[in-house]
């Protein structure tokens, strides 16, 4: 039987997660192994259909960058424009209301001529109660003039909401990167034309080994390795820690994000915690001096 030259204390430390989380050493310093996360687009899109149209325009080209809103392509929409236009040219036309209230307001003159008039003994009451059933008829006819307007504006909305089902806009200002449908192509309800990405800021979730759990803290920036084909240190901050452990691979979730704006990383590369950030946050433990180095009870058969 031949002892092992490990520390027993700091072996006993992480035996529960030594298969994922660390590795003891021979010289008894920890290293923390990691599982690379991916550094991806924080605001990702699949442009979809929502009505069974044939695309008849496009506007942009795969690889363009575009703005929020900026018009992508139309389905064909022919019956619906129609429609819209009907219901807002009787929506835009406040003739009716107009012509109604020039009729009030002659009303409201007759009567009140025909008040001064009783006051001084010139009229008499017939004149003035006639003057002012015909002043209410007046604005009953401004009151439903103004409703019927109201009603066809509403219409002349679900008309336009019912056009914009063919527009295809830009959910947010990004890049296309896959045009999945041609020109003339029927599109089902539900299938993606268009796919965007905004990759001004990319975010990362890593799964860290549990000896680093409350060793980092949200708000703070931390120093990552990115893959192939970045292949170099950049700075991320920590956004969120998980308080959630998961037991069966001894590690916890951390979401970290890359203020990309600048730095024109692509979105996708593997990445994770640098070395030296890693020996920052789990400096190795000082030897005790009377530290038996031969110790019995780890023993190899």
């Amino acid at each position: 039987m031949k002892s092992l030259k490990l520390n027993s204390i700091k072996t006993i430390a992480c035996s529960s997660v030594l298969s994922l989380a660390c590795v003891v050493s021979a010289q008894g310093q920890m290293q923390i192994r990691q599982m690379p996360g991916l550094a991806l687009a924080e605001k990702t899109a699949d442009i979809a259909a929502v009505v069974n149209q044939r695309l008849v325009t496009v506007h942009v080209a795969e690889g363009e960058q575009v703005k929020k809103g900026q018009l992508l392509g139309t389905l064909e929409y022919a019956l619906s424009k129609a429609e819209f236009q009907a219901a807002k040219a009787i929506a835009d036309d406040q003739s009716a209301v107009n012509v109604a209230l020039i009729d009030a307001a002659e009303a409201q003159s007759r009567l009140e001529r025909f008040h001064a008039a009783l006051a001084t003994g010139a009229g008499n009451e017939m004149e003035v109660r006639q003057a002012k059933d015909n002043y209410k008829k007046a604005m009953a006819i401004v009151d439903r003039e103004r409703s019927q307007l109201v009603r066809a504006q509403k219409t002349a909305e679900t008309a336009a909401a019912k056009v914009d089902a063919y527009i295809i806009r830009a959910p947010f200002s990004g890049i296309i990167t896959e045009q999945h449908v041609s020109v003339g192509n029927m599109v089902e309800t539900g299938h993606p034309i268009f796919s965007i990405v905004a990759a001004d800021a990319l975010k990362i979730e890593l799964n860290l080994p549990l000896p680093l759990f409350g060793k980092l803290k949200a708000g703070e920036v931390y120093e990552m390795t990115g893959g192939v084909p970045v292949s170099k240190d950049v700075k991320a901050k920590l956004k969120f820690v998980s308080p959630v452990i998961d037991s069966a691979s001894q590690s916890f979730r951390c979401v970290f994000t890359i203020d990309n704006r600048e730095l024109g990383l692509p979105a996708g590369f593997p990445i994770q915690l640098s070395d030296d950030q890693v020996k920052k946050l789990m400096p190795p433990p000082e030897t005790p001096e009377n530290e038996d180095d031969d110790d019995s009870r780890f023993v190899k058969k």
